[in-house]
């Protein structure tokens, strides 16, 4: 993809991006303060920036394990490991608790 794109392309390409994600990530931040109740947004933004700033580790890891062993085992891995956790978050009854 990246090597069809050759001189201006390639900076309106980058500038569309980061515009867009620039927008994207201002949408969901106004979004989620809006409409979390006062009482739960400290940690609501809190957990939302943990997310945020811990996936260059997580680019980290699965480079590492991409090295290691192969690629696809290295998402599978990321995905399985995703998947657990949100079970685990869905059936938390402490989590449900919280009001």
């Amino acid at each position: 993809m990246f090597a069809a794109l050759k001189g201006r392309n390639y900076c309106l390409y980058w500038f569309g991006l980061v515009f867009y994600n620039t927008f994207y990530l201002m949408h969901v931040s106004t979004s989620l303060q809006q409409h979390v109740p006062d009482h739960l947004r400290g940690r609501v933004m809190s957990l939302y920036s943990l997310c945020w700033n811990l996936l260059p580790l997580g680019g980290l890891l699965a480079g590492a394990l991409a090295a290691a062993v192969d690629a696809r085992f290295a998402v599978l891995f990321g995905g399985a490991m995703v998947a657990a956790n949100a079970l685990l978050l869905l059936t938390s009854r402490r989590l449900r608790a919280i009001s």
